[in-house]
């Protein structure tokens, strides 16, 4: 023993003991042989597992505990470095009680680590180690978690009191900002933890899930000769966007399912969201609903109900921005400024409608890819395993296969889509004045003969402008085919007057 070192009360001999001088590595060791690495010096930590193995009986580590108590509160105890914890698991190994390593040999650490610590440091020890508090921040929602759960006024309140217990009076601020920097240092993902924590077993569960849901539309052909259902290709690509979401900055559409009421649409997607239901909303979007925002970032899957009532309610730019935003700022409730977290929630609608309505934008809704119903057999959710949805996906995601949809997946989005915007006057009355089909390439009509019937007709009102404009959408629409210098519509012919081909005709006679 070292005959300077300080005296501590020893609780095992009951007499004074000498702490134990560190065992340090010598200094100036040798250079390490040409092709090998040097070897690096031992830690404390590594000196004293060293000594421990070296002790035989419980008691004598008791006695080795409490002479170095002082060398064992150096130790580093901070976020996943817990390297006092082996120490006492050690002693546990050697056959030291449990009574004595939460008694006499905590108290007399906390001591020591009060000494050798700043003040953080020993409200770290209270805290972590003899509290036995863990702190945590979710990366998405931004909240604290306390021994992994949100942390409440009174999980705060427990800690008030139990650190008073412990002797620290005053202000509680200091070990408070403690415990939001130890959340800071040990931060964590709930969707990517339970996406990783996956294993897939290699079979096609999607396509499985798909084929419980029949809808109105015929199958997806592709380039290669190959086919999926409509719902199939949709909710592939919406899981893998989902997946997409959790690792890096994407944008996934919007799926909305129309059917009847009470078919099982809600709880197809409660089902999809079940492994994580802390994770999943069901609400209208509102974006200028500020906890929106924060639920932007919080959630995963948010089932977007009465869709036909949250296109109606909500400004529709402001809508289409805020389902395909990057990131969300937002501020957790009391907290003193606002943060930024990358936009994670995706969206299903749901509509109680068999066809038509709840679209409103004629110059595009590329967003939204709504499928009709037909049939919801819920017996997938006994068949089915989620977990092997989302573990398929997120290999689908890995391995390259993109989220985005393929060109004949757009075709037939935008030809679902249209059977449910609402058809604006223009449109309208280009369907009641006139015939239309874009195979007659001699209907041929120049734009003011047709802004003539319109207005003369129809009572439209617009300026000549908007009224352009609206044709020109509604002719897309329609399949009309537009052309330039000058400006003539092809397919479209006025009702009720003299097919030009009839005309030719009689001529002849």
């Amino acid at each position: 023993m070292n005959r300077n070192a300080p005296t501590i009360d020893n609780p095992v001999t009951g007499r004074k003991s000498k702490s134990l001088v560190p065992i340090l590595p010598k200094q100036n060791q040798p250079p390490a042989e040409a092709g090998q690495e040097p070897k690096q010096p031992p830690t404390l930590l590594d000196v004293l597992l060293s000594e421990m193995s070296q002790i035989a009986t419980p008691q004598e580590a008791k006695v080795w505990l409490v002479e170095n108590a002082t060398r064992c509160a150096k130790l580093t105890h901070k976020g996943e470095v817990k390297e006092r914890e082996q120490i006492t698991d050690k002693a546990r190994k050697l056959g030291v009680d449990y009574a004595f390593l939460v008694g006499s040999w905590a108290n007399l650490l906390a001591v020591q680590v009060k000494q050798e610590n700043p003040k953080s440091g020993y409200y770290r020890h209270l805290l972590c180690e003899r509290l036995g508090y863990s702190f945590a921040l979710n990366e998405c929602t931004q909240e604290v978690f306390i021994n992994g759960k949100p942390a409440t006024d009174g999980d705060v309140a427990r800690i008030r009191v139990r650190m008073r217990d412990e002797g620290v009076d005053g202000a509680s601020q200091p070990y408070e900002d403690l415990c939001l920097s130890e959340a800071y240092d040990n931060t964590f993902h709930p969707v990517k933890s339970y996406l990783e924590s996956l294993t897939w077993d290699g079979k096609d569960h999607i396509a499985a899930l798909a084929g419980y849901i029949k809808d109105a539309h015929s199958p997806i052909v592709y380039a290669d000769g190959t086919s999926r259902t409509v719902v199939h290709a949709a909710l592939n690509r919406w899981l893998i966007g989902a997946v997409a979401r959790v690792y890096q900055v994407a944008q996934n559409f919007m799926l909305v399912l129309a059917g009847k009421q009470d078919d099982g649409k809600s709880s197809l997607v409660h089902w999809l969201g079940s492994p994580l239901p802390e994770m999943r909303i069901e609400e209208m979007v509102d974006p200028n609903d500020k906890e929106h925002h924060r639920y932007l970032a919080g959630k995963w899957v948010w089932e977007a109900a009465e869709f036909g009532n949250t296109l109606r309610k909500t400004d529709r730019e402001a809508l289409k921005s805020f389902i395909t935003k990057a990131e969300s700022t937002f501020r957790v409730p009391f907290a003193k400024h606002s943060v930024k977290a990358r936009a994670l929630a995706n969206f299903i609608g749901t509509v109680n409608s068999e066809g038509g309505g709840e679209l409103t934008d004629p110059t595009g809704n590329r967003r939204f890819f709504i499928i009709d119903v037909t049939k919801l057999d819920w017996d997938y959710s006994k068949n089915i395993d989620v977990n092997q949805v989302w573990a398929q996906a997120l290999h689908l995601y890995k391995s390259g296969v993109g989220w985005t949809l393929t060109g004949e997946e757009k075709e037939q989005r935008d030809a679902n889509n249209q059977e449910h915007t609402v058809m604006d006057s223009t449109e309208e009355a280009m369907r009641y004045y006139f015939e239309i089909d874009p195979k007659r390439e001699d209907w041929v009509m120049y734009s003011p003969e047709i802004t003539d019937v319109l207005r003369n007709k129809a009572g439209l009102k617009d300026s000549d402008k908007a009224l352009l404009t609206s044709m020109g959408i509604a002719a897309k629409k329609l399949g009309v085919i537009k052309k330039t210098q000058p400006n003539r519509f092809v397919g479209i012919w006025p009702k009720g007057k003299p097919d030009p081909a009839t005309a030719v005709a009689l001529k002849d006679l």
